[in-house]
């Protein structure tokens, strides 16, 4: 019997939390003693408490084939279980320790009954957590229908054509589903790799129907014709095309030797590039009885607005960088093209620019962006729509186009721009002040006029002494929010500070509203919500948190970098 004084300090050793100590007095207890089912029912208790589960539910195995008949071994090994996360074992081994104790002993009953409801709600945070797991980690992509996954691809690809080639790279299923999926393969884009082994590939993933071609500058470097690239090309399907001045060449040979010129006919946009510095001659058909065009962007080419006589149905028209030869005439194209919604031109050498008489109307244009350009052609032109105005490097004649487009009324535009170009302050004040709807206001590289433009958008309307209601003047552009000032050296410090308070919440509700221009709500005055004073040298530094404070949106960035590190 000498086990039993190992056993009896074992038991002390593990009242006194000292479970090293008692696992090594219950080890020599079962050394020395014979296979008592106590002795290993109290290691199973220290094994637990040290967080060796695996070595108690083998001392735990060892008392039920001791003493099966008893519950103590059976009860462990579910709690051991239950741990684990062995759920069916650990609900067996309970039942099997409340069929083991004895009828009398209730309290016995009610703890197993206790542990049984632990694993029971263990079972079913188990589940929940095994079933979040199974959505985040699950591929459930293969139930759905092969039609919706190509609806999906497809608004994917509408944003970024290139994605096609992720979609078809990440998984076996999804690639056979972007394979037999046409919309996906519609854009053909050919640069310097395989340009002719691509364009076999694509035909054959868009089922015939590219819609969209575009020739990138470096295709010069695959060492392949465009002739051999787009062999067996379906040109009837062609909808959009992005060329430079050496693919427009060669295509306008493959389309003559192949007698389908008129397969252009159909071309909704086309975007033709030359060379930065190098302008040539633009050689591109334009000019295609009964065109469907509606986009046409011209850049860093030379031609006469006689080629584009044949159009009519151009929506956008954006020429760059461009020089016009004599022939034809800007207004004659405006005048054919009744239904523009945008122009923007710019860089370009005029030399014939007779206008018509009568002028064209453009009912339909929102947006006009000039550039270096003369806009004199625009004076006499009816915009009644014009939402977004900007000029650029224009030498004369801004003055002369605000006053008429004033005059024609109303003044609807909700961007203004205007970057080194000569303005005067006489006119752009009415012209501002017609403009309620104004929300993006720029005036950049314009010295002489900036501060008294500030100073008026930021002047605080008063009411007359002798009626309250009775304003002397209205704020200008109350739905202002977004305003860019940069590189006007003579801006001042005072005058960006005083806009910007008085289109603050606590400003602006104190102000009176004039109902012809603003609606009676008082919130119709917007805070500023965007400001640019960068490479404006007067702007003083002291004031720079209180802007930053006031204005979501701020950027003061000095001209020089010395400049930068004296104002810090």
């Amino acid at each position: 019997m000498a086990w039993k004084a190992s056993f009896a300090k074992g038991i002390c050793s593990f009242r006194e939390s000292s479970f090293e100590v008692s696992l090594s007095h219950l080890n020599e207890a079962i050394r020395l003693g014979d296979d008592q089912y106590a002795i290993y029912d109290s290691r199973a208790s220290v094994y637990e408490k040290l967080g060796q589960p695996k070595d108690a539910l083998r001392d735990a195995k060892k008392v039920i084939e001791l003493a099966p008949g008893q519950w103590q071994g059976y009860a462990r090994s579910a709690r051991l279980f239950l741990q684990l996360n062995k759920h069916d074992s650990a609900l067996k081994m309970i039942e099997l320790a409340i069929g083991h104790v004895k009828e009398d002993d209730a309290k016995r009953r009610v703890e197993l009954e206790v542990l049984k409801q632990q694993v029971l709600d263990s079972v079913g945070v188990f589940e929940e957590q095994r079933r979040r797991h199974a959505s985040l980690t699950t591929y459930h992509g293969d139930k759905l229908p092969v039609e919706i996954f190509g609806e999906i691809f497809g608004l994917l690809v509408a944003s970024d054509v290139t994605q096609a080639i992720v979609i078809s790279h990440v998984c076996r299923h999804w690639r056979a589903v972007a394979i037999r999926t046409p919309l996906l393969w519609h854009t053909l884009i050919l640069a310097k790799k395989d340009p002719d082994r691509k364009t076999k590939e694509w035909i054959k993933r868009s089922q015939g129907r590219i819609r969209e071609l575009a020739i990138r500058p470096r295709f010069k470097d695959s060492g392949v014709l465009l002739s051999t690239a787009l062999q067996g090309f379906p040109w009837n399907h062609l909808r959009v095309c992005r060329l430079d001045h050496a693919a427009s060449l060669a295509i306008n040979q493959i389309l003559r030797d192949l007698s389908l010129t008129h397969a252009l006919i159909d071309l909704v946009e086309l975007e033709h590039l030359g060379c930065v510095g190098h302008e040539t001659t633009a050689v591109f058909p334009y000019n295609i009885p009964n065109s469907h065009l509606r986009s046409l962007t011209i850049k860093n080419q030379s031609f006469n607005w006689g080629v584009l006589s044949g159009l009519t149905k151009l929506v956008s028209l954006v020429v760059r960088n461009t020089i016009i030869t004599p022939g034809g005439s800007l207004a004659d194209v405006l005048d054919a093209n009744p239904m523009l919604e945008e122009i923007a031109l710019g860089y370009m050498s005029v030399r014939d620019v007779n206008p018509l008489s009568p002028l064209p109307k453009l009912h339909r244009l929102t947006h006009l962006d000039i550039l270096s350009t003369s806009v004199h052609v625009f004076h006499d032109i009816a915009m009644p729509s014009l939402r977004i105005l900007r000029l650029s490097r224009i030498i004369k004649g801004v003055d002369t186009l605000l006053t008429k487009i004033l005059d024609r009324g109303p003044v609807i535009l909700t961007e203004l721009s205007i970057q080194s170009s000569l303005v005067t302050f006489a006119k752009l004040i009415p012209f501002l002040r017609a403009a309620s709807s104004l929300e993006v206001f720029g005036l950049s590289q314009i010295d002489g006029q900036v501060n008294a433009v500030v100073e008026a958008l930021a002047n605080t309307p008063t009411l007359s002494r002798d009626s309250a209601s009775s304003p002397t003047e209205t704020i200008m552009c109350p739905r202002l929010a977004h305003v860019k000032l940069s590189a006007c050296t003579d801006l001042k410090t005072g005058a960006v500070m005083r806009l910007v308070r008085s289109r603050l919440p606590a400003v602006a509700s104190e102000l009176p509203q004039d109902p012809s221009t603003v609606t009676k709500d008082i919130s119709a005055v917007v805070q500023i919500e965007s400001l640019i004073v960068d490479m404006c040298p007067l702007i003083e530094p002291e004031v720079l948190p209180w802007l930053r404070s006031k204005v979501q949106t701020f950027s003061c960035v000095y001209a020089t970098s010395k400049d930068a590190k004296w104002k810090r």
